[in-house]
């Protein structure tokens, strides 16, 4: 066993802590958090970076975001730390964790066809739209009866268990972000064809590629609010210029997606290629009588508690004749507390947290109206296709992939992103003619069964691999 010092006690460190401790001594965890200085947590102290000299140790493991990944390195350096003793968190999750996965579902249901596909993406940790997509792929794809696998270095357990009701194998393989020779073999001998996740996960797209058929599914922004591309190429600077392109397939979830990739590799190949979710809506038929009369609109917006989900918009906007709720898991930053703050001094504004995919499915269908994406920039919306898919007025602001689906004031509304008088006016026109906006309720069920579904999802899907 090696004496290892963690950096990080957020939620990277709390998905492995057990695998850590049965592996290695943890002699302190470090972090720049002062309020957690001097604290205990799993029974080992919580020291500043400055303190680490006065504690013997082998290695320092960084346990945080990616994107952080690099800077905490960094500072590790300038402290006097060898880089011989640094692991980044795939480094040292590889190394120590390989071999180890958790298998669930395995083959539950015999394949029509021969075609094997892994589906590896990012550790689950919530419902967020990149999740999801992946999860709702693996669902299509083994609806078109292929033998599928989602394979995912970790899983929240109280997700993991409701994903294990859909029935398709999920693996849970730590070390699979950074594989070697034994895990490409395993790809090799276990499945025809691959697709990896995400931006960040570049670097096992092309590994993986020197084995089977791979694509890369893209679904980041640009680097104004997150950095995916700086710090993926602080990481791995050898896939700045582009050459790996040669061998991996690139999927942008929509343009927006696509136009963040293009500004790192401009003239460079890049599909379109949207995903698609189970058709469980309500659907609405304009002969029900589904008049408000004097009751209040209820107007939802789903998503974490986040500046770039833009909830304070959310709130601005508030036209105090209808009913607010806000659904989705605040942090303890700043931004997050100011929203809460602002939510409790409003009448008629309801938090709701976090919420299971049951509970936001109930919700959909008895407590909310219309369904608000005011996103300073998203790639997509799933709340919003979701919103089309259950027959609900959606708004969505003009800087999201939803918005190339929607016309404004036929299927749907666009607002103006970071502008809370444009949502304001939205809001305002469905108050005051609800009852008579039947048709476009019609128009958004249409525009998911068309673009949308697990059907066109799947067809999508089988024109990717018979491009390859």
């Amino acid at each position: 066993m090696n004496r290892i010092a963690v950096f990080g006690t957020g939620i990277y460190c709390k998905k492995f802590i057990r695998h850590i401790l049965k592996k290695d001594i943890v002699v302190c965890f470090v972090d720049n958090d002062a309020s957690k200085h001097g604290v205990s947590w799993e029974g080992v102290p919580v020291i500043a970076p400055n303190e680490l000299f006065k504690v013997e140790f082998d290695f320092v493991a960084i346990f945080v975001a990616k994107k952080n990944a690099i800077r905490i390195k960094d500072q590790l350096l300038d402290l006097g730390v060898p880089p011989k003793k640094i692991l980044l968190y795939d480094e040292y999750i590889s190394s120590r964790l390989a071999g180890v996965c958790e298998v669930y579902n395995p083959y539950a249901v015999e394949s029509k066809r021969k075609e094997s596909v892994a589906m590896v993406s990012f550790s689950i940790v919530n419902y967020g739209g990149g999740t999801m997509a992946a999860v709702n792929l693996v669902r299509a794809v083994r609806e078109s009866g292929r033998k599928v696998s989602l394979i995912v270095p970790s899983a929240d357990s109280a997700i993991l268990d409701e994903l294990c009701g859909y029935g398709f194998e999920i693996i849970v393989y730590p070390a699979f972000c950074n594989v070697t020779k034994i895990e490409l073999g395993w790809i090799k001998s276990h499945f025809d064809y691959a697709i990896v996740n995400g931006f960040p996960f570049v670097d096992l797209a092309y590994k993986i590629s020197s084995v089977v058929p791979c694509s890369l599914w893209i679904h980041e922004p640009n680097d104004i609010y997150y950095k995916f591309y700086e710090s993926t190429f602080a990481q791995f600077p050898q896939y700045k210029d582009g050459a790996w392109l040669s061998r991996v397939n690139v999927l942008a979830v929509s343009s927006i997606a696509k136009r963040a990739f293009l500004e790192y590799f401009p003239g460079r190949e890049c599909s379109l290629f949207p995903y698609g979710i189970s058709d469980e809506g309500t659907v609405y038929k304009k002969s029900f009588n589904e008049s408000k009369g004097n009751c209040k609109i209820t107007f939802a917006i789903i998503g974490r508690v986040e500046q770039l989900k833009a909830q304070d918009i959310f709130l601005k906007a508030y036209p105090n004749h209808c009913d607010f709720l806000i659904i989705g898991k605040a942090g303890n930053d700043d931004y997050a507390k100011s929203v809460l703050e602002r939510a409790e001094s409003l009448p008629f504004v309801v938090v709701m947290g976090a919420l299971s995919r049951a509970q936001i499915a109930e919700a959909y269908k008895n407590d909310i109206d219309v369904v608000v994406c005011p996103s300073f920039e998203e790639t997509m919306s799933l709340v919003i296709t979701e919103g089309m898919m259950n027959s609900k007025i959606c708004i969505v602001s003009d800087n999201t992939g939803m918005a190339e689906y929607i016309t404004d004031g036929k299927n749907g509304f666009v607002c103006k992103a970071g502008d809370e008088n444009s949502l304001y006016e939205k809001m305002i026109h469905i108050i005051e003619s609800y009852d008579e906006l039947g048709d476009m309720r019609l128009a958004a069920r249409k525009t998911y069964e068309e673009n949308f579904t697990f059907d066109v999802f799947g067809k999508r899907f089988n024109e990717v691999i018979g491009g390859l």
